[in-house]
């Protein structure tokens, strides 16, 4: 079991022109987007051959701080 690392796959869009129909059009790829990782992160892990868990709690993506400065001025709004 490790932490998450910060590395994604992000779309890469690749025009393309269609011979037969005349026209152009886009395939959609993909590709990573790197970053320095930590020496513990998955990817990290990853990366040497591991297989790697990481225990997720969607409850912390929550930013406190502006729900609690912003949450009566929107409910008195809504």
């Amino acid at each position: 079991m490790t932490r998450q690392g910060k590395e994604f796959w992000m779309e890469d869009p690749n025009e393309r022109f269609h011979p037969a129909e005349g026209h152009t059009y886009y395939w959609l790829g993909a590709k990573i987007a790197t970053f320095q990782e930590d020496d513990e992160s998955d990817i990290s892990w990853l990366n040497q051959g591991y297989i790697t868990a990481v225990p997720i709690h969607v409850g912390e993506m929550t930013d406190h701080q502006h729900l609690s400065s912003h949450k009566e001025r929107f409910d008195k709004v809504f």
